[in-house]
């Protein structure tokens, strides 16, 4: 049986139907997906990264935190489009990492949670390195497409999230200072006709979740900024 599957190559070589391709082609066939594979796990840490930073710092994270409302908002908070895009940079990863023996004999389904993984855990690990360029965007240093990118993420753009400073606490709520100067006042539901006891003191900053009316901002919940 080999010595027939042997003789049918050999064959078809001499008669042209098949070419041998010089081992430098193989070489750079590999050198040529190594390198694409790398540049895609490259752009999916920096889009992992970069979505946790600007969910951190936007205060969405926090939000599940306070139940059903708070899913909602967090979901809605979601920047859709580049989860799409990254879905699209994993198939695209996979399809190039499986052209390696050692992915191909391992099933599908583990070996796209393995990239998953490795890219969710990379981009927890990695968002800190975000604050650098994001602050530095805010002073207008990063000119162009990469200033415009980071400034339009980052800060609370939910019409139930809210971000400021704890100017006065007061027994049923307190009193908070936005980014322009002005000052709301805060009052939590759970703390309704009871005492308020804040697990934050004045001068912290604070995400608030909740809706904003003319008589401040009626809360569902409260988390410290983390500096």
């Amino acid at each position: 049986m080999a010595d027939n599957l042997k003789d049918t190559i050999l064959g078809a070589i001499k008669e042209g139907h098949t070419k041998m391709r010089p081992r430098w082609h193989f070489v750079a066939e590999r050198a040529f997906i190594g390198a694409g594979a790398v540049l895609l796990l490259l752009a999916l840490l920096y889009l992992a990264s970069f979505m946790v930073f600007a969910l951190r710092e936007s205060g969405a994270w926090f939000a599940p935190q306070f139940g059903s409302r708070g899913w909602l908002t967090f979901l809605r908070s979601l920047p859709w489009v580049l989860i799409l895009l990254s879905v699209g940079f994993i198939v695209a990863l996979e399809a190039l990492v499986r052209k390696y023996q050692f992915a191909y004999r391992t099933p599908l389904l583990y070996s796209l949670v393995g990239v998953v993984l490795l890219v969710a855990l990379g981009g927890l690990i990695a968002a800190p390195l975000h604050r650098g360029p994001f602050a530095a965007a805010w002073r207008d240093a990063l000119p162009g497409f990469v200033g415009k990118w980071y400034r339009q993420f980052g800060m609370p753009h939910m019409r139930d999230i809210h971000r400021g400073m704890v100017r006065r606490i007061m027994p049923e709520g307190f009193v908070v200072e936005d980014a322009r100067g002005a000052t709301s006042s805060v009052m939590l539901r759970q703390w309704r006709g009871r005492p308020f006891y804040p697990p934050f003191r004045e001068g912290d900053r604070v995400f608030i979740f909740g809706d904003a009316a003319s008589s401040g901002i009626e809360a569902y919940g409260v988390e410290q900024v983390e500096e």
